[in-house]
């Protein structure tokens, strides 16, 4: 077993190994080994919401209702009501092994657990049900799954037999497939339903009936128009080290390491690229208007790098991404903006409140400090 699994790549689907016979002549039969993966019963049984625990690792969040739903990285979610906004109250928590994302709409509540895409009912009374999950819908996960013990795996043999003169074709459209699959491994935003409202370091978005998804190299596009019976349409190879997603319109602005890519979603179940615009190396939440996209860099972070501002990107040419301006920060960690309000967390210098109603000029007009 642990031989088959280290000839598995962390991004592989299918591994095709070949044992010839000829049973007649003019025909040939292959054995396909093709590995199976399972979420282990427990994840699902535990996957529910449970008694709060002290926020930790904290990666993205969203917005729904009265409530944050904040994501500890590969962990699960916490549930925080902000009814009284001066004196939250943290709900609970739902474990959600290799969680990465959340996202909401029509009260269901969509999250990564490694492989597998989870569906949760948000129900009256603020408890959180697992209704149903959508099995490999990240396959680039699988080895991670399997090295944290939260996924089975079980490989089914299966004998086919072509004619020789087919087998060459055969080898090469499976191959072709493989190398496919490989790759499986807002405002204006939130469209028509009721939506969460994602914060610039998601990396899940939801867009009308569609959910969008990023991991490190791809975009994948979920139909939801059957809420809790989510189907797979399309997964993009993006590139390497992405990051983040904001949807604005019928774009979504992609963030990474080394730029910013924007894609069409005209098309929902199909991305298109449209352009990107390449900054130096460094860590990259990213969010846009009608006219302009506002990206933040810092340093001190895996991602490498120096630099520590906010890019002001002119997109009304969207082929044709332009600079318009750069402010330095501190080590600014995420932004939004509200009208011509832009809100920018720079890291131990605090909150940052700023006038962008001209973003050639944009002014602090407040600073709200860390806390003790």
């Amino acid at each position: 077993m642990k031989t088959k699994i280290s000839i598995l790549s962390a991004i592989t689907i299918l591994v095709l190994v070949f044992s010839f016979c000829v049973k007649n002549k003019g025909y040939v039969t292959y054995t396909i080994h093709r590995p199976v993966y399972t979420m282990k019963p427990e994840i699902k049984e535990n996957a529910r919401l449970q008694e709060p625990t002290a926020l930790k690792d904290l990666g993205n969040f969203v917005l729904y209702g009265n409530a944050m739903y904040v994501v500890e990285k590969n962990k699960g979610i916490h549930v925080i009501d902000y009814t009284n906004p001066s004196s939250p109250i943290n709900k609970g928590f739902v474990p959600i092994p290799g969680n990465t994302g959340v996202s909401i709409k029509n009260d269901l509540l969509y999250a990564d657990c490694y492989t597998d895409l989870f569906i949760f009912q948000l129900n009256n009374g603020g408890q959180i049900e697992l209704k149903n999950n959508l099995a490999n819908a990240f396959l680039s996960r699988a080895q991670i799954g399997i090295s944290a013990g939260c996924i089975g795996l079980q490989w089914i043999d299966k004998d086919t037999t072509v004619a020789t003169g087919s087998v060459k074709n055969d080898v090469t459209n499976n191959q072709s497939s493989q190398q496919t699959d490989s790759r499986m491994s807002t405002n204006s935003n939130v469209g028509n339903g009721n939506t969460s409202v994602g914060s610039s370091m998601c990396v899940f978005t939801i867009v009308k009936n569609h959910l969008y998804a990023v991991d490190n190299t791809s975009l994948r596009a979920f139909s939801i128009e059957n809420g809790t019976s989510p189907v797979l349409n399309s997964v993009t190879n993006i590139g390497g080290n992405i990051e983040t997603i904001f949807p604005f319109g019928e774009r979504l602005f992609i963030g990474s390491n080394t730029g910013m890519f924007i894609y069409d979603i005209a098309a929902p179940s199909a991305p298109s690229y449209k352009s990107q615009f390449n900054h130096v190396r460094s860590c990259d939440p990213v969010i846009a208007d009608e006219r302009f996209a506002y990206v933040t860099l810092r340093s001190g972070t895996s991602c490498g790098g120096f630099t520590n501002q906010m890019d002001v990107i002119n997109i009304e040419d969207i082929a044709k991404p332009v600079l318009l301006r750069s402010y330095p920060f501190s080590n600014p960690h995420g932004l939004d903006k509200d009208g011509n309000i832009m809100f920018v967390c720079d890291g131990s210098s605090g909150l940052k409140v700023i006038d962008a109603t001209d973003v050639n000029n944009m002014i602090t007009k407040k600073t709200i400090a860390l806390g003790n």
